[in-house]
C-alpha cells in the first residue's frame, strides 16, 4: 500500500523542528480558544527583567514585602491591566446574583492560580466590592504567604486566627476567621497615581482573606460533606464577592468537590508550559461532575507580534503618546471633593 504522504512534494511539507514537534503546550490566545473550546477572559503576560515583577522586586525593598500583587504594586503594567480585563469579562457573564462566587483552579501545580485569585480579588476590592478570598487549596495553602500573615500556631504557642479547615470542622465561623487586609495594602502605590484609603472607605471596597488554617489530614473526606457548601453560603451573605483559590484538578480530587458550590469556574493555564492534554483532561473531569468552566486565564504569555498576542498589549500602550489617561487623574473621596468645593 502506498503511503499518503508519498504523493506530496517535499517542498510542500512544512518543516517542524524537534522541539516544536514535541511541544504540546498552548502558546496563544487563539490556540487556547480553538483547541479547548473555551473563551480566554484574560491573558497575563510573562514578566521579564523590564516587566512588572522586576519592578515589584525593587519596590519590595522599600515597602518591605515580597509578593506579586501586580494590580497594587504596578497598576499601569500589562499584567495589572489583564486582571482588570478579567474583572470586566466576568462582570458581563450575567446578573450579579448569578456570579457572586468565583473559583479559580488549574490542571497542574505551578500554573499561577493563586497569583490569579489574589490579583482578581484585589481588582474587585479596588472597584468598591467587599471581597472574601478563600484559600481552598487545603494541602498547599498560599494566601497567607501572599498577604504576609502566619497560617499556623506560632512558636510562642499563641493561636493565630482560624482558617478554612477550622470552619469546615465546626471550630470557627467565617465572620471570626476572615482576616481583613488593611486599606494600605489594597490601594495603588504607583508614583503617578494617588489613591488613598479614603476612597476605599467611600466606596466600601475591602478585601478579607480566609486562610487555609491548620492542615487537614483528610481534606477530601471533609469536603465531601455539606460543610464547604455551608461555608460558601455564609460567606455570600457577608460579602459582595467570594473568590476561591482551589487545588489543581489533576493533582487531587478536592476541587471537584468544591466546584458545585461556585457559580463561575475559571481554569488558569500557563502559556507555553501546560500540555493541552492535561487541560483537556481537567475539563473532562469537571464535565463528569456536571461543571462546565466559564473560561480560561492564560498566564505568563510571552510577548510577541503573533496573532493572538497583540491586542492584549495594544490596550496598555493606548493613549501613552497623548497624555496617558491613567496618569491624568487623581482619585478623591466624595467628602474631599465637597470640602474643596466649600473652600475648606
Amino acid at each position: 500500500m502506498q503511503s499518503v504522504s508519498s504523493n506530496i512534494p517535499h517542498s510542500q511539507v512544512p518543516f517542524v523542528s524537534g522541539s516544536d514537534a514535541l511541544d504540546r503546550s498552548i502558546k496563544t490566545v487563539d490556540q487556547a480558544e480553538s483547541t479547548l473550546g473555551l473563551p480566554v477572559f484574560a491573558a497575563v503576560p510573562e514578566t521579564t527583567e523590564e516587566g512588572p515583577v522586576s519592578k515589584l522586586k525593587r519596590r519590595s525593598k522599600v515597602l518591605g514585602n515580597s509578593n506579586y500583587r501586580v494590580v497594587v504594586e504596578t497598576p499601569e503594567s500589562p499584567a495589572a491591566e489583564a486582571f482588570r480585563n478579567l474583572r470586566a469579562a466576568l462582570s458581563l457573564l450575567g446578573p450579579e446574583v448569578e456570579r457572586k462566587v468565583s473559583l479559580f483552579t488549574s490542571a497542574l501545580p505551578g500554573e499561577g492560580k493563586s497569583f490569579t485569585s489574589a490579583n482578581f480579588s484585589l481588582a474587585l476590592a479596588q472597584q468598591g466590592y467587599r471581597v472574601l478570598l478563600v484559600d481552598g487549596d487545603l494541602r498547599r495553602p498560599n494566601m497567607h504567604k501572599i498577604f504576609r500573615f502566619p497560617n499556623t500556631r506560632n512558636n510562642s504557642g499563641e493561636d493565630n486566627p482560624p482558617g478554612v479547615t477550622d470552619c469546615l470542622v465546626g471550630e470557627a465561623d467565617v465572620a471570626s476567621a476572615a482576616r481583613q487586609i488593611p486599606p494600605g495594602e489594597i490601594q495603588l502605590v504607583d508614583e503617578d497615581i494617588e489613591l488613598t484609603g479614603e476612597i476605599l472607605a467611600a466606596t466600601g471596597g475591602q478585601l478579607s482573606v480566609l486562610a487555609g488554617g491548620r492542615r487537614a489530614p483528610n481534606p477530601a473526606e471533609i469536603l465531601a460533606g455539606p460543610f464547604f457548601g455551608q461555608l460558601i453560603n455564609e460567606a455570600a451573605k457577608l460579602f459582595d464577592r467570594v473568590v476561591v483559590d482551589s487545588a489543581p484538578i489533576l493533582a487531587v480530587s478536592d476541587t471537584l468537590l468544591m466546584t458545585p458550590h461556585a457559580q463561575t469556574v475559571c481554569i488558569v493555564v500557563r502559556a507555553a508550559k501546560t500540555p493541552r492534554l492535561a487541560v483537556r483532561r481537567a475539563i473532562s473531569l469537571l464535565a463528569k461532575s456536571g461543571i462546565r468552566p466559564a473560561g480560561l486565564v492564560l498566564n505568563r504569555l510571552r510577548r510577541s507580534r503573533g496573532v493572538g498576542y497583540y491586542y492584549y498589549y495594544a490596550s496598555h500602550d493606548y493613549g501613552k503618546e497623548e497624555g496617558a489617561y491613567s496618569r491624568s487623574y487623581r482619585y478623591r473621596s466624595r467628602s474631599k471633593v465637597d470640602q474643596e468645593a466649600n473652600g475648606e
